[in-house]
């Protein structure tokens, strides 16, 4: 199969305009290595699964599958920090039951629909850059509320690009 025929897609929450100019604003006062490759303010987003290389005629089906009810999500990003391979990331401070259950339902229609699951804990996060290298992050960081609803289903292909929210 040509890599044309194939899509690797994920599922994440993206912020809206204001969350990601926040995200950015406070991101751009860190100090970055040279080396960092940094994450442009239109591709900031939250993973909820990463699927991988679907082909691209299973993803209407898939599409149609991965609709599942999802309430509101309202966290507070407050925590920051460069996790192992020098990904430099930010967390919420709890992760919200809505955003859990999400990220459950969502694992489900995949299971059902013959996909694989990544079997580590999940670790929301927004990640800020990679290769960052060692740096100190500022403590405490300024809070940035993440209101929204809805989910995005996106390639990574060629940068994100979104092929279909879901929203109630």
């Amino acid at each position: 199969m040509a890599a044309s025929d194939t899509a690797r897609i994920f599922l994440a929450l993206w912020p809206d305009a204001e969350v990601a100019t926040a995200i950015t604003a406070w991101s751009e006062a860190l100090p970055w290595s040279t080396s960092a490759r940094r994450t442009a303010a239109c591709n900031l987003h939250l993973t909820l699964h990463f699927i991988g290389p679907v082909p691209r005629v299973a993803l209407n089906p898939l599409r149609d599958r991965l609709a599942v009810s999802a309430r509101r999500i309202e966290m507070t990003l407050s925590k920051a920090a460069v996790w192992r391979d020098d990904i430099a990331v930010l967390i919420p401070a709890t992760a919200p039951a809505e955003l859990t259950a999400l990220h459950e339902a969502l694992g489900r229609q995949l299971r059902l629909a013959g996909h694989e699951l990544d079997e580590r804990p999940y670790r929301p996060h927004v990640t800020l850059a990679r290769k960052s290298g060692p740096m100190q992050i500022p403590d405490p960081m300024p809070a940035i509320a993440w209101q929204g609803r809805g989910y995005v289903l996106a390639e990574s292909d060629r940068g994100y690009e979104k092929l279909f929210l879901y929203q109630d």
